[in-house]
């Protein structure tokens, strides 16, 4: 920071007493602090070590470091023990698979070994019957 950094004029009371008044010296404030950074573009250098304290992105990645680390280490739940995927199921890009001489059963087709992204609402699986040998059963979801 030096001497020549812009001061604002306007003050808080002026918010509510003088709504106009504060408007214009916060826009001209804003004028000021924006020409001073385009001729001094050094005086933002390491702002992001200011801003740490707010900044999410760590503390957003040690909650998934910590989420992939529980969630790896955790056993099926109990409804789940017999995952199509642990007989090799696995998808194309279409999101057609094909499991060979799978035994006859309940299963459940799922998604839960893929990762989920923020907002992702799809089909986190659905129960399957295998009725027997050399039958064919398809899905559809």
């Amino acid at each position: 920071m030096t001497s020549a950094f812009p001061r604002p004029k306007y003050r808080d009371a002026d918010k509510t007493e003088r709504p106009e008044r504060y408007e214009k010296e916060h826009q001209e404030y804003l004028t000021a602090l924006k020409k001073f950074i385009q001729s001094h573009p050094e005086t933002v250098a390491g702002i992001e070590l200011e801003l740490d304290g707010i900044n999410p992105g760590r503390k957003w990645a040690e909650a998934q470091k910590h989420y992939k680390k529980k969630c790896g280490s955790r056993p099926p739940m109990a409804k789940h023990k017999r995952n199509i995927s642990r007989f090799g199921w696995t998808p194309n890009l279409e999101g057609a698979a094909h499991v060979a001489r799978l035994p006859a059963g309940n299963y459940w087709l799922s998604t839960l070994d893929l990762e989920a992204g923020a907002g992702d609402s799809g089909n986190m699986g659905c129960p399957v019957t295998i009725q027997g040998a050399g039958q064919t059963t398809r899905i559809r979801g």
